[in-house]
């Protein structure tokens, strides 16, 4: 029985580049000082280990055991539990380790300031190979074993192992940053050495280094100034970080774009192609290609090296005297209780026996599981076979923010999603497919080895149809599974001893691709590993002349697909029911695609739960008897289809029925698994938003209602009122899309009718304490009482202002006058501007009238008693 296998693969919430204030993640308050033997301090920050008294460190490395290296300017560290960090002795001892290298074979290369060292016993001892060049600044290994080192005035290599041959650059200042692409290319920086000369240089020979023209040059250098870090991802991309940009190049570095602005001092790619990034003010991650990025932890210090450990640990390497950071997010929310753990924490987990995990409790308000709530904390909560989604909801929604970057999740209501697939192990028959040109190509499976070292491994065979001339027979083997190692898995050519039967090797192991295509005629031995360590084995002979195994026919084998196929076989000679079976792995391979085609058509997205509720498709495949020659597919596409829609909108059904019901949502929008998955976290966080919020609501209602004079017992009952009322018939009808928003706390009226739930409290007290509104009206009624308002009315007095709703309000109304004193002060106000209107008005009419009779009477004197001299001379 094949070892059972847990895969838990965990999503990620891809957003734009954003900024984390989160003090848990920001505030490192080192406790204690240790020296450079015991290099782990203790901190408050729950979410980061700081480790001090490591100066400049420039490059960390883990080993497939976990073994953490750190090359730090004081030295070489290492830690096997990521706690305690000692310093790796030599003669003489390491100084500025630049470098470290480990190749799948597990030999570790250290460069330093000093020459390249070699271990072959992980890391007790160390030989030097080779001294370092001048003013050394990197050392790199290729795929061929080819040594590069990158210092001084030029560029060094070694094929020996043994010697370095200098390669000379232009200009005289050190050429620092330096990295090999997949293809052989080697690419190298220089810095700050004027226009002409700084820049990405590229050689593709090995020989010759040329200026990459896009990345050099004097407008670029006044934008750029400095290459600090250069990285090849999987896919062949390489990506270059820069003082002030990132760019990436998709043609081998023939022509660079940049992907965006931020200050990079280093670079890391894992395997899956996430690319992390140091920046200068904090980590950063992007899964998308550089489409977004979000920020995992903010920092003020330079980040010179990032490394993902295995277990999902992010190390991280600063400049000066700040030291090691190490980063481990979900340790503070679950524990993964299973010893025997591999794989990657932000890329999948990976388990031998099924999952179990213990909730934990110092962070989380609450947890669920598959929308069933689990107790804060818990033990032991196993993880089954299928699709799970565990929600955590943090105590402090602003902790949130350093998840979202690496997980799902919601900022507003500070939960975090993790989304579980659990399977039990690789299914051959489904998961590894073999398949040949099918129009002059015969594909045989079905026979077992007997005997020799190929005893119990499958045959597979193929052979060119009579009349189709002799081309090499194709074949193509599809592995489709995650779960596959392909970094350990390979196949080999070889011959078969007809009479042992044995296979013996005779070329070299090749890689194996997911879509592997082999198409020259031989004998192979396919080696298959998955990441566990299971192994399967089979042997492939093809062209009919390399049938050279002996076998047995698998009859088991043969009755369970024709009778999967709906297809009649009726034989008894073995050749001929071998000829039987690749004919029927045809017609399954035509049938398959039908099937899936349908699937991907109708499923609306439930392709893996449709896949396995319709386990076989006999009753959708009329019955065909075999006869040796090809027979069109037969499968009933109409019934098929409807089977699958079917199945597919009671996918939809059920997992709308696990959701809140209650919130006058419309979720005809929600039509497909896409969409449902984006409405069930909506409608979660929708629901926690209204419980979280009833509370705001029934206090301020409550206080409304009661105008501030119930007694206790009148106040709880109010709230025991509220608590009995059915919320939703206060909620607005919302038809939700995938781009509705959520309220926040200070914008819930467009989803709440708080105005209405007011009203229907207030009447409720009205009829059920009418104390509390004849208390209420007294209060007004003495407030308005014994009031010289000059005649003006209360509501002229108010001018649109509403009258108190509360006791609060009747004290302190407006400006810290009570209601009284208010409309006193209005009045009075009032009043005296009646006044000074009414003495202007006459006043004003009456002194111009004065004015004026006085100017005339002014001038009668003055012409009436002018000299008669005066007089005369007017004549």
């Amino acid at each position: 029985m094949k070892k059972l296998l847990s895969l838990l693969t965990i999503s990620t919430l891809s957003t734009t580049v954003v900024s984390s204030t989160n003090s848990l993640i920001n505030n490192v308050k080192v406790i204690n000082k240790i020296d450079s033997n015991d290099l782990i301090t203790k901190s408050d920050n729950p979410f980061v280990s700081n480790i001090t008294d490591v100066k400049m460190i420039y490059s960390t490395e883990i080993s497939p055991d976990g073994t953490i290296w750190v090359g730090a300017e004081s030295g070489l560290y290492k830690s096997t539990d990521g706690k305690t960090f000692n310093k790796v002795t030599n003669n003489p001892d390491f100084v500025n380790v630049y470098s470290i290298i480990i190749v799948p074979d597990g030999t570790i290369w250290v460069g330093d300031a000093r020459g390249l060292y070699k271990s072959t016993d992980n890391g007790v001892t160390f030989n030097k190979v080779m001294d370092s060049p001048y003013f050394v600044n990197a050392w790199k290994i290729a795929s061929d074993g080819t040594i590069w080192a990158s210092g001084g005035v030029g560029i060094y290599k070694s094929t020996d192992g043994k010697t370095l041959t200098e390669i000379k650059l232009v200009g005289t200042a050190p050429k620092t940053t330096l990295e090999i692409a997949l293809n052989g290319f080697v690419y190298v920086s220089i810095n700050g050495d004027g226009w002409d000369n700084s820049g990405l240089y590229k050689s593709t020979d090995g020989k010759t280094f040329n200026k990459v023209t896009s990345m050099s040059g004097k407008e670029w250098l006044q934008n750029n100034q400095n290459i600090n870090a250069i990285k090849i991802a999987p896919d062949g991309t390489i990506w270059v970080g820069t003082n002030t940009s990132l760019y990436k190049s998709t043609d081998n570095g023939v022509t660079f774009n940049k992907v965006t602005d931020m200050k990079i001092y280093s670079l890391n790619i894992v395997a899956d192609g996430t690319i992390w990034v140091g920046a200068g003010d904090g980590i950063y991650r992007t899964s998308n290609n550089g489409v977004t990025f979000n920020k995992v932890m903010e920092i003020t210090v330079w980040a010179t090296a990032i490394k993902i450990a295995p277990d999902g640990t992010i190390w991280v390497g600063t400049n000066s005297n700040n030291g090691l950071y190490k980063i481990d997010l979900i340790d503070n929310l679950l524990t993964l209780n299973q010893p025997d753990y591999i794989g990657n924490k932000f890329n999948g987990f990976v388990y031998k026996n099924e999952q179990k995990i213990d909730i934990k409790s110092n962070y989380l308000k609450s947890a669920t599981l598959d929308g069933n709530a689990l107790t804060i904390p818990s033990m032991n909560v196993p993880i089954n076979v299928g699709d799970h989604t565990l929600i955590l909801t943090l105590n402090n929604k602003d902790d949130c923010n350093q998840y979202l970057g690496l997980f799902g999740g919601n900022a507003t209501t500070g939960q975090v999603t993790f989304n579980f697939l659990i399977k039990n192990s690789i299914n051959p028959i489904k998961e590894l497919n073999y398949k040949t040109t099918t129009s002059d190509t015969d594909l045989l499976t079905g026979l077992v080895s007997n005997m020799g070292n190929t005893n119990g491994n499958a045959i597979i065979q193929t052979r060119a149809k009579q009349g189709t001339g002799s081309h090499a027979a194709t074949l193509n083997i599809s592995l489709n599974s995650d779960m596959f190692n392909l970094e350990k898995s390979y196949y080999v050519s070889g011959i078969v001893d007809g009479s042992t039967n044995d296979f013996n090797v005779t070329g070299q192991e090749q890689k194996i691709t997911k879509n592997l295509l082999i198409n020259t005629d031989g004998t192979y031995h396919l080696h298959l590993l998955d990441i566990v360590g299971n192994t399967y084995d089979s042997y492939l002979e093809l062209g009919q002349n390399n049938w050279k195994l002996q076998g047995t026919f698998n009859d088991q084998q043969l009755n369970e697909l024709s009778a999967k196929l709906n297809v009649t076989v009726s034989l008894s000679d073995p050749d001929k029911k071998a000829e039987a079976m690749g004919w029927l792995q045809n017609y399954q391979s035509d049938a398959d695609k039908s099937f899936n085609d349908s699937v991907a058509l109708k499923g609306k997205g439930f392709n893996i739960s449709i896949n396995d509720l319709v386990d076989g498709y006999k009753k959708f495949l009329n019955p065909v008897t075999y006869i040796d020659t090809n027979t069109k597919e037969a499968i009933n596409q109409n019934s098929l289809d409807k089977a699958i829609s079917d199945l597919a909108n009671k996918d939809l059904t059920d997992g709308l029925n696990k959701l809140p019901k209650d919130l006058n949502v419309d979720t005809s929008n929600v039509t497909n698994k896409s969409t449902l998955d984006s409405y069930s976290v909506w409608i979660g966080n929708y629901n926690d938003f209204i419980n979280d919020n009833k509370k705001i609501w029934i206090d301020q209602v409550s206080a409304i209602a009661s105008h501030g004079f119930a007694s206790e017992t009148e106040v709880q009952q109010i709230k025991d009122y509220l608590n009995s009322l059915n919320f939703s018939k206060y909620l607005k009808h919302v038809i939700w899309t995938p781009t509705t928003s959520l309220a926040t706390s200070n914008d819930y009226k467009q989803f709440v009718e708080l105005d209405k739930l007011q009203s229907d409290t207030i009447d409720w007290v009205n009829k059920t304490i009418p104390d509390i509104n004849g208390n209420y009206q007294e209060a007004i009624n003495n407030a308005e009482t014994g009031l010289n308002l000059h005649g003006y009315s209360i509501d002229q007095l108010l001018n649109g202002k509403s009258k108190p709703q509360t006791k609060s309000e009747i004290d302190n109304f407006s400006d810290g006058q009570s209601y009284h004193n208010f409309l006193q002060s209005q009045a009075n106000t009032t009043f005296k501007s009646y006044q000074l209107k009414m003495g202007l008005g006459i006043g004003i009419p009456l002194a111009l009238f004065t004015l004026g009779v006085g100017i005339f009477l002014y001038w009668r004197f003055n012409k009436k008693n002018q000299p008669y001299s005066e007089n005369i001379n007017k004549d």
